[in-house]
């Protein structure tokens, strides 16, 4: 089973449900959760990102709230073992989320995809092993 969640219209994709929703909001998390109808998720992907202002301390501070989102998600969802994977940016509180990141899971590792441009602060962090609660 896989479940989508974007703010904007996605072309459909076989096989998967694609919700559009905003994730931050308690109707998009329900949305997602009645979708799933208590089955625990394996695999989590984020390749959320805010709307960039260019403002590096506004900017900063919306991807840490997506990230802080995005792993309070985990919590109660995530199947034992599971693994998530989620877009972040190197700045002020990436260590914090990194952080965050260590306290629900085994293993939590950086990672660059080759395809993101040298200078882009985009990352990933990859973590596996949640120990569910």
């Amino acid at each position: 089973m896989v479940v989508g969640i974007d703010l904007l219209p996605v072309e459909p994709v076989e096989g998967a449900t694609i919700l559009q929703h905003d994730f931050l909001t308690p109707a998009g998390r329900r949305a997602i959760d009645e979708e799933l109808a208590g089955r625990p998720i394996d695999l989590l992907l984020s390749d959320m990102a805010p709307e960039m202002s260019g403002n590096r301390i506004v900017d900063q501070a919306a991807v840490e709230r997506l990230n802080e989102a995005t792993i309070a998600f985990c919590s109660g969802r995530l199947a034992a073992g599971g693994i998530m994977l989620m877009k972040s940016f190197m700045g002020d509180g990436f260590d914090r989320v990194r952080t965050s990141l260590r306290d629900g899971f085994d293993r939590v590792r950086v990672v660059k995809p080759p395809a993101s441009r040298r200078a882009s602060r985009e990352l990933y962090l990859l973590a596996t092993g949640w120990r569910a609660a």
